[in-house]
């Protein structure tokens, strides 16, 4: 699980996006990233939720979801160490708090997500072992990961980039980054190799220039770019409705998850939009005759 607070620095980036969605700003949220035990069903629910209240006035108030379909996300999945701890408490605990959770049916490769059947409002974009990630609406696609620099240094022609309260930055040697937007031009680069990681908060490369001291930045990224082959996946905002946990082993859980949507209804997930042209194959005859009796 990654969880993310504006006082606890820990998570990957970005979150200057997601402090700023348009039905308002977001302190403290857990993402569900632990990918489902697929040996186990996933259980997905598209509920219409039609019910009304009235208020004291007599007038009627519809429920947030009340024109849009609500999903219910049922799955289990396994976790161990430090992970699972983390995991437990989490389930234990957080019941108001923001959660958000992946689509994990609806995941497809970056590069296929035109073509996705399931859409949604809000997005969540990841590479291999959530090394980073972003958070986005769906009239903002982004073409990059990126994360606040907090302070830069060159000694030696060595750049050393620090991120903004010691978040970790989860790179590795030899990855590609960005630097832009510091205030020092002379540390911004459209394309460096990371050479080294002194500390899970600071990475190095190569920056021919004088020597400099450390010097805080408040405007500086580094950015990386979504890899086609990263994985997309429509996001829901809601709350656990009901969480359970079987250890397998002293070190080793069990989780089960029951995630049901409450958050605002401009994210809510839907389906893509069909026609009639689009479902003839390639007429009516040939359309009926491929579906089964009980469908007819």
């Amino acid at each position: 699980m990654i969880f993310y607070s504006t006082v606890y620095p820990t998570g990957v980036p970005p979150f200057r996006d997601l402090l700023a969605l348009s039905t308002g700003s977001i302190s403290d949220f857990f993402i569900l990233n632990d990918e489902p035990d697929w040996s186990n069903p996933v259980d997905m629910k598209i509920e219409a939720v039609i019910g009304s209240e009235r208020s004291l006035d007599a007038k009627e108030a519809r429920r947030p979801h009340a024109s849009t379909a609500r999903v219910k996300l049922g799955y289990s999945f396994i976790s161990q160490g430090a992970s699972a701890r983390a995991a437990q408490v989490v389930l234990r605990s957080w019941f108001d708090q923001p959660i958000f959770c992946p689509v994990w049916p609806a995941a497809v490769e970056w590069q296929n997500r035109a073509s996705a059947t399931i859409t949604g409002g809000l997005y969540i974009v990841w590479n291999a072992e959530w090394l980073q990630w972003r958070i986005y609406e769906a009239a903002s696609v982004p073409t990059v990961y990126a994360m606040e620099i907090g302070y830069t240094q060159r000694t030696s022609n060595v750049a050393t980039v620090g991120t903004t309260n010691g978040k970790p930055h989860n790179l590795r040697v030899g990855q590609v980054v960005s630097i832009t937007g510091v205030t020092d031009a002379t540390f911004n680069a459209a394309s460096v190799t990371v050479t080294s990681t002194p500390s899970s908060s600071s990475f190095t490369y190569a920056n021919t220039g004088s020597n400099t001291s450390l010097t805080a930045s408040t405007a500086g990224f580094y950015t990386m770019t979504i890899g086609a082959n990263d994985m997309v996946a429509p996001l829901l905002w809601g709350r656990m409705a009901k969480r359970d946990s079987d250890w397998i082993s002293g070190d080793v859980g069990k989780f089960i998850v029951n995630f049901e949507e409450d958050g605002p209804a401009v994210f809510a997930m839907g389906a893509a939009t069909q026609t009639w042209a689009a479902l003839l194959s390639p007429t009516r005859s040939t359309w009926i005759s491929s579906r089964t009796p009980q469908e007819h």
